[in-house]
């Protein structure tokens, strides 16, 4: 009479898949990286959509906005200094000095698309030099003044690749080969929920904060694209 038990081969096969599904698992998760065609590759920013922070005074935006930054090899993590002109706080005329800060941007895992247009989930954290932080304030008479000190993990943010394609090049005598991506950029989409800010001040009747002190959880939102500024502008995430 037989006996049925299992064997060692059939161990070893759930092993394998068990492992395998894992693997899986972890090289899904895995963050993206930014690639360029040339190091070092500046970068710059274009406004796409007004960026916006809905704070208890009232909704800060402005009409324009860009960034620049330097990407020094392929990496996760990248940073752009921000510029904002023609704000408004609460309907008040506003300046913004960003004292030397910048958004640095951690490339999170793939969520969804295809080919060279996949969206990454990341994160954003606002660093400072010692003692800075980006200070939005109104012309003395009005009385109005907010800070938004070095922070993070800010989330959620998307950023996603855009026109980017693969393509053969035919030069004499090798081709066809394949040179390179065509120009591209990618998109951030901030939509964050988590940014902390600070009132200032507040000492007219004109400012429309009630009071002074530390607010969490407000909301920034904006759009803008990065374009590499060397060579062909090849900017990718992979």
């Amino acid at each position: 009479m037989a006996t049925h038990r299992p064997s060692s081969f059939y161990y070893r096969s759930l092993v394998t898949l068990a492992v395998a599904f894992l693997t899986v698992g972890v090289a899904s998760a895995r963050a993206g990286y930014l690639t360029a065609e040339q190091y070092p590759a500046p970068l710059s920013g274009t406004q796409l959509s007004e960026p916006t922070i809905y704070t208890v005074g009232g909704t800060f935006r402005c009409s324009s906005s860009s960034y620049s930054g330097s990407l020094p090899y392929s990496s996760s993590t990248f940073s752009l200094k921000p510029t904002f002109s023609n704000c408004t706080l609460g309907g008040l005329s506003v300046s913004v000095s960003p004292e030397g800060c910048s958004f640095e941007y951690y490339i999170g895992s793939s969520i969804g698309g295809g080919g060279f247009n996949v969206t990454w989930s990341s994160s954003m954290y606002i660093r400072c030099p010692k003692g800075q932080s980006i200070k939005i304030s109104s012309p003395p008479f009005f009385g109005c003044a907010m800070e938004i000190k070095p922070q993070g993990s800010l989330d959620p943010v998307y950023i996603r690749g855009l026109r980017q394609q693969d393509y053969w090049l035919s030069t004499y005598p090798n081709y066809p080969y394949l040179d390179h991506v065509t120009p591209g950029d990618i998109q951030i989409e901030h939509d964050i929920s988590n940014l902390s800010y600070v009132v200032t001040q507040d000492s007219s009747p004109f400012c429309s904060f009630s009071g002074t002190g530390t607010f969490s959880l407000a909301d920034y939102e904006s759009r803008h694209t990065v374009v590499a500024g060397n060579a062909r502008g090849y900017l990718r995430i992979n």
